[in-house]
This record gives structure tokens, C-alpha cells and sequence, in this order.
């Protein structure tokens, strides 16, 4: 049994406590075909994505088997399935005859879970038996299978096409070519680039293809599959016989499965062409049930291969792959902030004439309407502005001080500061940690790129080194002076905290003579994975653990070992030719490939998805992290930066004349370097709900609009003119 679209609106109203506006009302009761819902920044998209899914289970009796939802992240996509839960069992409260419904039968995720789950249900024959690699698992068979295997004419050919891949380094290590190469490999099945394409175009293109199959013969003999081709395992999934049947649902079996109809994706702004081709295969069928939902002006992600250009040019790709029409949708009535933050995010949007081009926002979109209801003539936007950046943070220390003391804020979460990148550096976040700190306000920086050098992280990393190379034979044998001294660094805090220690100190002594007793070739016991959970059961590990934040530092390094163990054996063997050593493969790999990775990436702390910012903290988040978030005060930095052309664009670019299917909206690099820059300094004002505060030096003020795209096209010198100082 089914309810009216009526008694489901009203229902969900009554349990929101608001009405739905026309424009939220006219998207969740769109009827069948295309649809693209283009939702700005705090217009409630989240929910009409979650009562247009009810509307067609509880209305028009879709099965959930036949829906899908896709979102962006693993939290989002919990989120959406705890409140589409909520607000379904407010229905059944109110609608008993809905009881014969099944929500949990819903697929809810990201595109990469689900194209897993899938594959795994319908035991797919080309994905059977395969082990899907994490990011650094596939860095690490990169680094480990394929680098070494590079001729010098692979590696002229790369160097010549993808220059900005390496910066200006003149010489690289294997980490160097292992990043750039991982790069690479995730754009051309990301792009929907054939290799014969490359082949076909000789020269440095076919060296270049070359490169990219022997990548996928290492996969293969590794048994293998990195993110980027399992998607593309799953489109070649929809044309076989067994997609067919899970596309069209299949009833030859025990449980009759439901045909795909629907299909609503989330963040539709961030997808890629391999994507977009399986959402287009997904609703192949007529009347193409595709619902798009997101907003071309908060487009993040082309450096990850998402193309803007797929939710613009929306309309015209259905035009060319199905001959239909696409109906859009606005929502614009904002909900979250100050009205003077919606008039500055709306004319600092439209005052550069970048994005006024043709095919660079979705036509016809109108500007965001405030209705939050917040009120007050004091300064919604303001700027803190002095002559270096030390005294700016000291000024953004002072004001949070401030609102704290004087109750305009309850807690430091409040508020955030957001930058482009929160490495703590002289030029990025060190001096706002500095100045918070000594004004007394704890910080919360899980992006600091600080993790490696964490107590508990350089004690454990210690403590197993110690075991591992003994005396530090082999570690004195690695070639490069960073690597060494990184290490070098985690041994010497295990011996500073060993003294306090002697249960640990005991053990890791036990377990090195063990290893030095050893002859050639001999298997040595325990394992590694055992070795690393031997050390975490000594003090100070134990206490440690206690505390929720070490704990989950101990917690990613042990994933991490894991993921190494993995790709370089879990088991240890001594080394065929010297006595008392572990074999020296093992510890190559050890020092060269996780250690090398550790040295050259960096390690961020793990965020809990489910807290955005622990009570009692000040966080520091990037631009990316504050994506669909939204605070009370926003303070942003990191202003005047020059536009751009990145290594995201220009790859774009170069791959564009290979893609399977020709994109339908092109920019050039440097116009797409512009449009990407204006968008991410949009989605960093529009988080503020009570405040927005700009924080920029006398220097930084003096760029125009054609210099950085910080300011709005006028530039600092508006800035200064319009928005009032602190």
C-alpha cells in the first residue's frame, strides 16, 4: 500500500517543524525522466534528496531494490541512510499500511562501495578472487613492481608528456615517478581512455601506453584492483549477461531480484567520466530515471579527476546519448547564513567575468535568496588586516578570545579557521597555531601532516625498527639522508622513553637477539603483524590507548603495517646470504617503500567521520574538509594566492583527444584554473552562518582581480573599500 504525495509532504513537515519551499516541494515530486537539482549552499538539498527517495517508495511503490543513491563520502552516505531511516519510520508511525516496505533493501554508498558490493553479489567472473588496494597499497606496488621495470625511454617519454607532474626536480627517486605514475594510471580509466589510443598515436603517446600495460599486468599477477579500475570493472559488468540481469532483475534465482529505475546521485559536481558513463548506462533505460542533485559553483575535485563539466553539460549529454530533454530544478532560498554573507558570496561570485563564459555555470541560475531569519546590523562580513601574517593570527586569536569570554560563542567549535592547505609551515598554518596557542585556545588540526611526529607514532615506529635492523646495519646502507634521519629520529624517542619502559626495553631486546641469532634462510617467529601487536601490549602503549586520539594514531599505523605487510609478506625470513639480518628484500622494501612513502607523502591523522570537531577545540580545517559543513564564525586565510595552471587542468587537457566519449563543455586550462579557484574560495564563505571574516595582509590586499581570485574582481582594493576592519 501507498500514501498520497500530500499526506507524505505534511508528514515530513510535522516532523521537521518547517514547511518545504516550492522550489524543494517541485524536486521531490518530479515525476520520471532526467533531472538535474541544482541546490546552492544551504538550501536544504540533503533533505529533498531523502523525501524524493521516500516519495517513491511510500508514493509510487518502487521497490527499493530497483534505487539507487550515491554520495560522495562513506559519512555522507551514512548520514543520508540514518535520516532516510528516521523520517521512514515517522511515516509508518503515521501510516501503518506502509509496514510492507523494506527500506534497508535500498542501495545507499559511494559508487566505489556499491560497484564492489555488486560485483561481489554477482560474483562477477573478471573481478573474482581480486584484492582491492587502498591508495597506498597501490603506491606501494607501484613502488615496489613497476618502477624498476621503467626503461629510460619510458621514462624520457613521461617526462616529456606530463612535465608538471615533477615540478622542477631534475632528478627523482622512485617515490617521485611512484606518485606521478599513480597519478596517471587513475586518470586514464578515470578519463575513459583506451589504451589502444595511446598506441594508435606512436611516439612518446605509444611509450606511454606501454607503460600503462605493464601497470596492468602487475595488477594481474598480483591479483590486484586499485579504486580507479574497479569502477571500470563495473561498467564492463552492466554489458554483460549477468549485468543485464542485475540491471533488468532477475528472477531465475531463490530471491527474485527487482529491476534498476531510479537512480539519484549526490554531489553530481564532482564526478568523473567514468562515472557519469555508469550513471548513464545505470538508466539506460527508458524514461531514463537519472536524478542529479549539486552545484556547478562548488565544484572541488578536479584535481581527483571530477569534471564540473559533467553537471553543466548535463542537459546537452542526455541530448546526445538518449535524444531527451533534461527538466532542472533550482534551489536557492539559503538557509544558513546572515543575509550580508549571502549578498557577499552572491557578488563575489558574479563580479568575475570568468564566470560569466559560456558553459561555465548551469544557465539561467538564479542567486542565492536569504532566508535564514538571522538577524542584526553588525558586521557579518568582516576583515582582519595588518601588515604580516604573525599579527593577522594574533588579531584571529584575540577575536575568538574575545566572542568566548564575552558568551557570543559557547564553544571554540564554532567556529574554523579554513586555509588551502593546514600543513603546519611558515606558509600555511604555523602561525595561527602559534598564536592560538598562546592565547590558550586548544587546536584541533587532524590535516597538519604532523602525524609522524606524534609521541606514540615515533615511540612505536622506534620500537619496531629497533627489532627489525638491529644496530641499524641496513638502515646505515639507505641511500637517502631524509629517510635516514626520519628514522634515525624514531629510534632515538624510543630510547629516550625505553629507560621508563623496561617490560618494552626487555622485549624488543629479546626479539633482536632473536633475529641476530639467526642463519641464512631461516623463518623467523612471530610474524610481523604479531611483532606489531606485541609492542602496542607494553607500556607506554597501553596507556596510550587509553586516550582516544593516540589510540587512533596506534590504529592507522597498524592498518598501515598491514597494507605493507600485504604487498611484502606478512611472514619473515633471515637473509639467504648474511647471518643475523632479515632478508634484505624485506627490508628494502621496509625502508625504501613505506618508510620512503611516509618520508615523501606524509601522514595526516585519521578524522572521526562522525565528529566534525571535538568539543573544547578550535579546528583548522582545508577549504575541501568544510565541504557541506557549516559554522557560526568562519574565519578564512591563506588570501592573495596567484591563479594557476595545476597539474588537475593540464592533465585534463592532455587526456581530452583520447576519451572514449568527447566531453560536451571545454575550457582550457588556464580558464578552468580561474573558474576552479573562484569556486573554492566560494564554498569557504558560504560555510559562515553568523560571520564571515576575511584574513589578509596589507600586501595580499594590493592584488587586483586579475591576480588572485580571493578578493572578488575588484580585488583587496574593494575589499578594503566595502568590508569594514576589525
Amino acid at each position: 500500500m501507498v500514501i498520497d504525495t500530500n499526506a507524505l509532504i505534511s508528514s515530513i513537515e510535522q516532523r521537521n517543524g518547517y514547511p518545504f519551499n516550492n522550489h524543494q516541494r517541485a524536486a521531490i515530486l518530479y515525476g520520471s525522466g532526467p533531472l538535474r537539482i541544482v541546490a546552492g549552499p544551504g538550501t536544504g538539498k540533503t533533505e529533498v534528496l531523502i523525501v524524493r527517495c521516500l516519495k517513491l517508495l511510500c508514493c509510487d511503490g518502487v521497490p527499493p531494490g530497483s534505487i539507487i543513491v550515491t554520495t560522495f563520502t562513506d559519512k555522507a552516505a551514512r548520514n543520508l541512510e540514518d535520516r532516510l531511516s528516521g523520517a521512514f519510520l515517522h511515516l509508518l508511525s503515521q501510516h501503518a499500511t506502509l509496514g510492507t516496505i523494506d527500506p534497508s533493501d535500498l542501495r545507499i554508498g559511494t559508487l566505489h562501495g556499491l560497484c564492489n558490493d555488486i560485483l561481489q553479489e554477482y560474483r562477477y567472473t573478471a573481478y573474482h578472487n581480486l584484492r582491492l588496494l587502498d591508495e597506498i597499497e597501490s603506491a606501494l606496488l607501484i613502488h615496489r613492481r613497476l618502477v624498476a621495470k621503467l626503461t629510460a625511454e619510458h621514462q624520457d617519454a613521461i617526462r616529456t608528456l606530463f612535465p608538471y607532474l615533477f615540478g622542477n626536480k631534475r632528478q627523482l627517486n622512485r617515490w617521485d615517478w611512484a606518485i606521478a605514475l599513480r597519478t596517471l594510471f587513475d586518470r586514464i580509466v578515470e578519463d575513459r581512455i583506451p589504451v589502444s589510443s595511446l598506441i594508435g598515436a606512436g611516439g612518446d603517446w605509444a611509450t606511454f601506453g606501454a607503460v600503462v600495460q605493464l601497470y596492468e599486468q602487475e595488477l594481474g599477477a598480483a591479483y590486484s584492483c586499485d579504486f580507479a579500475r574497479l569502477q571500470r570493472f563495473f561498467l564492463d559488468f552492466l554489458g554483460t549477461a549477468q549485468g543485464a540481469g542485475f540491471l533488468n532483475g532477475d528472477v531465475t534465482g531463490l530471491v527474485p531480484k527487482s529491476p534498476i529505475t531510479y537512480v539519484l546521485v549526490d554531489e553530481y559536481q564532482d564526478t568523473n567520466p567514468v562515472q557519469e558513463d555508469i550513471y548513464f548506462r545505470l538508466c539506460q533505460m527508458p524514461p531514463h530515471n537519472l536524478t542529479v542533485v549539486g552545484d556547478d559553483d562548488q565544484a572541488l575535485y578536479r584535481f581527483r579527476g571530477g569534471t564540473v563539466e559533467c553537471m553543466v553539460g548535463f542537459d546537452a549529454m542526455c541530448q546526445t546519448r538518449w535524444g531527451v530533454p533534461t527538466a532542472t530544478l533550482y534551489l536557492s532560498e539559503n538557509y544558513r547564513s546572515h543575509p550580508g554573507i549571502v549578498d557577499f558570496c552572491n557578488t563575489f561570485l558574479t563580479s568575475y567575468h570568468q564566470m560569466s563564459a559560456p558553459n561555465v555555470r548551469i544557465p539561467d541560475k538564479p542567486a542565492l535568496v536569504a532566508q535564514s531569519g538571522i538577524m542584526g546590523t553588525y558586521p557579518s562580513v568582516g576583515l582582519i588586516r595588518t601588515g604580516t601574517v604573525d599579527r593577522c593570527a594574533r588579531s584571529l586569536a584575540t577575536l575568538v578570545t574575545g566572542l568566548r569570554a564575552n558568551g557570543i560563542i559557547q564553544d571554540f567549535s564554532q567556529c574554523v579557521l579554513l586555509l588551502r592547505s593546514t600543513k603546519t609551515t611558515r606558509n600555511y598554518a604555523g602561525p595561527y597555531e602559534q598564536a592560538l596557542n598562546a592565547a590558550g585556545v586548544p587546536i584541533y588540526n587532524p590535516r597538519s601532516r604532523s602525524f609522524l611526529e606524534e609521541d606514540e607514532v615515533t615511540e612505536f615506529l622506534g620500537a619496531l625498527v629497533s627489532i627489525l635492523d638491529p644496530g641499524c646495519v641496513y638502515l646505515n646502507k639507505v641511500l637517502s639522508p631524509s629517510v635516514q634521519q626520519m628514522v634515525q629520529n624514531w629510534i632515538d624517542r624510543y630510547v629516550a622513553v625505553s629507560t621508563n619502559s623496561p617490560a618494552l626495553a626487555n622485549y624488543v631486546s629479546k626479539s633482536a637477539q632473536a633475529i641476530l641469532s639467526k642463519e641464512v634462510g631461516e623463518l623467523i617467529t612471530p610474524t610481523f603483524p604479531t611483532i606489531l601487536y606485541r609492542i602496542l601490549a607494553h607500556e607506554p602503549f597501553i596507556t596510550y590507548q587509553t586516550n582516544p586520539s593516540r589510540d587512533l594514531r596506534l590504529s592507522k599505523l597498524t592498518r598501515l603495517m598491514e597494507a605493507f605487510s600485504a604487498q611484502y609478506q606478512r611472514s619473515l625470513m633471515s637473509d639467504p646470504q648474511t647471518p643475523g639480518q632479515l632478508h634484505g628484500a624485506w627490508l628494502g622494501g621496509f625502508f625504501y617503500g613505506l618508510c620512503g612513502y611516509m618520508e615523501r607523502q606524509g601522514l595526516d591523522d585519521d578524522v572521526d567521520e562522525e565528529t566534525v570537531c571535538p568539543t573544547g577545540f578550535f579546528p583548522i580545517m582545508t577549504i575541501h574538509q568544510a565541504k557541506g559543513l557549516e559554522f557560526d564564525f568562519v574565519f578564512v586565510g591563506n588570501l592573495g594566492y596567484s591563479v594557476s595552471v595545476d597539474s588537475g587542468q593540464s592533465l585534463e587537457a592532455d587526456l581530452r583527444p583520447f576519451r572514449t566519449s568527447p566531453p560536451v563543455v571545454v575550457h582550457s586550462p588556464e580558464d578552468a584554473a580561474w573558474h576552479d579557484a573562484v569556486r573554492l574560495q566560494f564554498v569557504a564563505y558560504s560555510r559562515a552562518r553568523y560571520a564571515l571574516i576575511l584574513i589578509a595582509t596589507d600586501g595580499q590586499l594590493r592584488k587586483d582581480g586579475q591576480q588572485t581570485a580571493a578578493f572578488g574582481g575588484l580585488g583587496g582594493p574593494g575589499i578594503r573599500q566595502t568590508i569594514p576592519r576589525l
